[in-house]
């Protein structure tokens, strides 16, 4: 894996949009400390990991519910509620601790899914199923690029802006950032036909394989293993920070 070396946090210098530059500088930095793993996940690497259950439908369903909790988290994050209390209300300064809490959040969520790439893809599942858990573990790899291009790009702009503004040039009227999480549909179908490759097993909700239930007393599983790609994944958070320029 390529070497790489964290900067160490921006001081928050109390100057005119110093909430906005300060989650931006550190959204990027906390991305930035994964950025080896990436790298490994990137040059097709993995992390052995072990199928525990005795269905591997059964991990594969835990796998995706694991995913869908860190992806979930980070909508939760970017709420108007969360960044009010971290950015300050129109007119209050920001909680500096709060902000970096933010941050670090967000890097925290993107070496997880990093890590669950990398340990999915190197399941150590029978030999029928490993083109399922090779198929299941690209499906992050678009939402990682789409983060690791939303941190740049917050930055960058955040970074332009503030310095407009404290140079006393017209900046606009704020920063809007859209960070878009989502899976293309392609990785949905290729997930989709090695699961239907699999011996006895049928992607659709009448497969008695994939629903499951009754005296085993475990839960029910709606539809299929697909069925969190095709709703509720795809996030869109509008960062319109207003109040760090203009």
């Amino acid at each position: 894996m390529a070497e790489h070396t964290p900067q160490p946090p921006l001081p928050r210098d109390r100057h005119p949009g110093w909430e906005g530059l300060y989650l931006a500088t550190e959204i990027k930095r906390c991305v930035d400390l994964h950025q080896s793993t990436y790298e490994h996940w990137l040059a097709g690497g993995s992390l052995p990991s072990l199928v525990l259950e005795v269905d591997p439908a059964d991990d594969l369903s835990e796998r995706d519910d694991q995913v869908v909790a860190i992806v979930m988290g980070i909508e939760r994050l970017f709420s108007p509620a969360v960044l009010e209390e971290a950015m300050g209300k129109p007119g209050e300064p920001g909680d500096d601790e709060k902000i970096a809490a933010v941050a670090a959040a967000m890097g925290t969520a993107f070496g997880d899914l990093v890590d669950w790439g990398l340990r999915t893809r190197g399941a150590e599942a029978p030999a029928e199923w490993r083109g399922v858990y090779r198929a299941l573990a690209q499906i992050v790899a678009t939402p990682l690029r789409q983060i690791r291009e939303f941190a740049d790009g917050f930055c960058a702009a955040t970074t332009s802006a503030v310095a407009r503004q404290r140079a006393g040039e017209d900046a606009g009227a704020g920063i809007e950032m859209v960070l878009t999480v989502s899976i293309p549909d392609e990785d949905v179908a290729a997930f989709s036909r090695a699961l239907a490759e699999v011996k006895g097993v049928r992607a659709t909700a009448a497969d008695p394989l994939l629903v499951q239930g009754g005296a085993s007393g475990r839960r029910a599983r709606a539809s299929h293993l697909i069925r969190w790609m095709l709703v509720g994944v795809v996030i869109a958070v509008s960062l319109r920070m207003l109040g760090i320029v203009g």
